[in-house]
């Protein structure tokens, strides 16, 4: 523990007066086509785009997608997929993206996809379905850097990340919460995330989530897998010590180190 110091057919592309709205204090958002494969498109840096992603089965996935200044269509990004804590709606797509991965992201060269939850939530058979097929159509706008995305998400949906983690182990470079944990069956799964970095937040201030996040490290330390639990003090559960830039900063000094391990 450490304290600090088969693709879906794509429909519609961009909704900016909806998502404009939403996030009047975040990243702005642009109306745009998707770009040609293969094909250089700038992109203003810090402009948010919303997607609408028709289902497997019905239903509607939306999800904000920010790219860096001089976006290239054909060069590799790291991505984050970021899951928003709450209802997981397009209200707290606009909280995480003003306080931990808008434009502190994209201006480190990054590129952020946050979903809203698809109908019936993420931690199901059909919300796992819902995020291959979100997967599968942001690769087709972005090469993810080693075909696989960081994963973040933030109370509630730091629990909806432990679930797809667990659920598709081989999509994701890294799992990190603020906080989050894991219910009934996830507990016995943790040995699936045994080749994952998986970096733990919470606050020492934040009880039963402290308690979850310090049996996680415990379970996946036994287990030999590469944890790391922070716990950050006078903080309960809106971990602000991580906002302005700080998760992004941690997030690109993990990847460098897994680029270096990998070397």
């Amino acid at each position: 523990m450490q304290r600090p110091a088969g693709r879906p057919r794509r429909r519609g592309t961009v909704c900016a007066l909806l998502f404009g709205t939403l996030l009047p204090a975040s990243p702005r958002v642009a109306a745009a086509s998707p770009p040609a494969a293969n094909t250089p498109q700038a992109i203003q840096e810090g402009t948010a785009e919303l997607h609408h992603l028709q289902l497997p089965g019905g239903g509607e996935l939306t999800y904000a997608l920010l790219r860096p200044a001089g976006f290239r269509a054909v060069q590799e990004y790291p991505v984050l997929v970021g899951m928003p804590p709450g209802a997981e709606d397009l209200d707290m797509v606009r909280f995480t993206l003003g306080a931990y991965w808008g434009e502190a992201a994209t201006e480190r060269g990054w590129v952020v996809v946050s979903p809203a939850a698809p109908p019936g939530g993420w931690r199901n058979e059909g919300g796992a379905r819902a995020m291959r097929a979100l997967l599968a159509d942001v690769a087709e706008r972005v090469h993810p850097e080693g075909e696989r995305f960081y994963l973040a998400g933030v109370s509630n949906g730091g629990n909806s990340a432990f679930y797809l983690a667990v659920a598709m182990p081989e999509r994701f470079a890294a799992l990190v919460t603020l906080p989050g944990s894991v219910g009934g069956d996830g507990a016995g799964a943790l040995g699936r995330l045994v080749g994952m970095p998986v970096r733990l937040h919470v606050g020492a201030r934040d009880g039963g989530w402290r308690r979850a996040a310090e049996q996680i490290e415990a379970r996946l330390r036994a287990l030999g897998g590469d944890v790391e639990l922070t716990v950050w003090p006078n903080e309960g559960h809106v971990i602000r010590g991580l906002a302005d830039g700080e998760l992004m900063r941690r997030l690109e000094q993990l990847r460098q180190r897994h680029a270096g391990s990998d070397r």
